[in-house]
């Protein structure tokens, strides 16, 4: 974890956390829109418009029973089996309580490590022989020692007890399908191709017809296939979306199989942008807030 890292959660933990919710909104909203070269404005909380401005929202207001189960990628495991079935999971090779706990000799060539209470702390091993054991132990228990409640203000985050999860590595620069979902009907399907290089984003509605609006990453130039699992996603994101206000399904295909990748229930935290905000507010009128 680098020193500017470091020192923004430890300012987020011990300083930040005492602003409030809706100030600490705004200045996360602003701070990240500059930061990633985008044009801030101020979010309106209290009639709110805009797809960020909803999500916020419902961080604010919106709280449910399953929410620290379902952001939490050990416990979320069974919800699956139970709700469509355990083919649906990427195998799983071991769980851990540190990362003092692995033995990589055990472990196969390729896997991905994860830590199940945060967004992006993974670490993705696709030629064992070539990763630094001792650099990824020490980076996974950094990561432990963590709570991302306190960088996004993510209730759901704030009591899961982190672990480590092992799982076996479908492909390295898979294609991840985000199918974001309203009321438990999916409207549109984010794909992130070349995460690890040259990381490009499209959006596809349901007839997979590319959309001119995007997040954050430039649009991807070149046309994606359509996943030959298409209607199956659309069903398995139906029935892990039912009863939320919003939820962002993300799911692969590989080998002619469909599996569960997580459940994201505010994604980028509310914070990440929209190429424009005509685009935010377009996505944004798709979510209907609870009374």
């Amino acid at each position: 974890m680098s020193f500017i890292k470091s020192t923004w959660y430890f300012l987020s933990k011990y300083l930040f956390i005492h602003l409030p919710d809706t100030f600490y909104f705004q200045f996360m909203f602003c701070v990240t829109n500059l930061r990633l070269g985008y044009k801030p404005y101020f979010l309106n909380l209290s009639n709110p418009k805009s797809f960020n401005e909803k999500i916020n929202w419902l961080k604010l207001h919106h709280r449910f029973e399953n929410g620290p189960m379902l952001a939490d990628k050990i416990a979320v495991r069974d919800f699956i089996k139970n709700q469509i079935g355990e083919n649906y999971l990427i195998p799983l090779i071991e769980t851990y309580e540190n990362a003092n706990e692995i033995n990589f000799h055990k472990l196969p060539d390729s896997f991905a490590l994860k830590t199940n209470h945060g967004s992006g702390w993974n670490i993705i091993c696709k030629n064992k022989s070539e990763l630094n054991k001792d650099k990824s132990v020490k980076k996974l228990n950094k990561w432990l020692g963590l709570n991302s409640y306190y960088l996004s203000h993510e209730w759901q985050y704030k009591f899961i007890k982190p672990q480590l999860i092992c799982e076996e590595l479908l492909e390295f620069e898979i294609n991840d399908y985000k199918f974001f979902c309203f009321d438990g009907e999916p409207k549109f399907i984010q794909v992130d191709v070349d995460r690890f290089s040259n990381h490009t984003r499209s959006f596809y509605n349901l007839e997979w017809e590319k959309q001119p609006f995007g997040i954050n990453y430039p649009i991807g130039q070149k046309q994606i296939d359509k996943p030959e699992k298409l209607e199956e996603m659309l069903s398995v994101s139906r029935k892990l979306s039912k009863n939320l206000k919003f939820a962002r399904i993300d799911l692969y295909e590989h080998n002619n199989q469909v599996y569960f990748g997580e459940i994201t229930l505010h994604p980028g935290g509310g914070f990440e942008p929209f190429l424009t905000k005509q685009q935010d507010l377009f996505m944004g009128q798709y979510i209907n807030l609870p009374n």
